[in-house]
């Protein structure tokens, strides 16, 4: 078990704030706002294996992408992102070596970071085995040019071990903090708020949203939406009715 905190780079936080969120025109911020996103959990991003200077260039494209879309669809709706939020990557792979599910553990979430938002970038759904691991070993990428090609490494070697757990998923998002989760990847292979079904503190928004334009990307995946029940009254005055995310939060309270 890898009990680890996340990866936090300040200067990868940096990076990812002057040149994906600063200058976007869909993304808002309200360093000040109560409601601001101001701490996010990546879960599955893949980083280059180093352990130090690390730039936009070392985060994987499609988890860019992930990051960004899901914050513009939350701006839209009318929850804008803290000055700098800071993002904290989890992913049993090196460099990270930190497995979210451990945060299932109360005891062990009490030493992790509390996130506003969760995101889960195209998470395989199926845990790997210690076979499959020692056989094809915690090998981290120095470059992504085979990311997509090494099978059943990559996006499925960096699935938990304990992902067999019963809600597992919830219980992790729950110790936390989380107020959402956003989900990207299919609803057969990849983590999905099915996985989070059955736990009475948090709701699905959007099961299988594939309307939401990622642009061109090497994966499709569609995207689904989770709130924690009792954060929603913290957030529903700002909810613009108008907005994918919007539309959908405010009608949990309305079923």
């Amino acid at each position: 078990m890898l009990k680890n905190p996340p990866l936090n780079d300040k200067a990868l936080d940096l990076w990812i704030y002057a040149k994906k969120l600063a200058e976007n025109p869909k993304i808002t911020s309200a360093p000040e706002a109560a409601h601001a996103i101001k701490s996010i959990g990546v879960v599955g991003a893949i980083i280059k294996d180093k352990t130090k200077n690390y730039e936009l260039k070392d985060l994987l494209s499609d988890d860019q992408l992930t990051i960004v879309k899901t914050l513009e669809f939350f701006s839209e709706a009318g929850i804008p992102i803290g000055m700098l939020p800071a993002f904290h990557f989890y992913n049993i792979l090196p460099p990270i070596r930190s497995d979210f599910l451990q945060a299932s553990d109360p005891e062990f979430a009490k030493e992790l970071p509390k996130h506003d938002l969760i995101i889960m970038s195209m998470v395989k759904e199926i845990g790997t085995t210690p076979q499959q691991r020692g056989y094809f070993g915690d090998i981290g990428y120095e470059n992504f040019n085979d990311i997509y090609t090494q099978f059943p490494h990559g996006r499925l070697i960096s699935s938990s071990p304990l992902q067999d757990m019963p809600k597992a998923w919830a219980k992790a998002a729950h110790n936390l903090e989380a107020s959402f989760i956003v989900t990207r990847g299919g609803l057969n292979d990849e983590i999905s708020p099915k996985n989070f079904e059955g736990d009475e503190r948090f709701a699905t928004a959007l099961q299988d949203n594939r309307d939401c334009d990622f642009g061109w990307t090497m994966t499709g995946g569609a995207l689904g939406l989770i709130a924690r029940k009792n954060s929603l009254p913290r957030y529903e005055k700002h909810l613009d009715a108008n907005s994918t995310f919007g539309t959908a939060l405010l009608a949990i309270n309305n079923d």
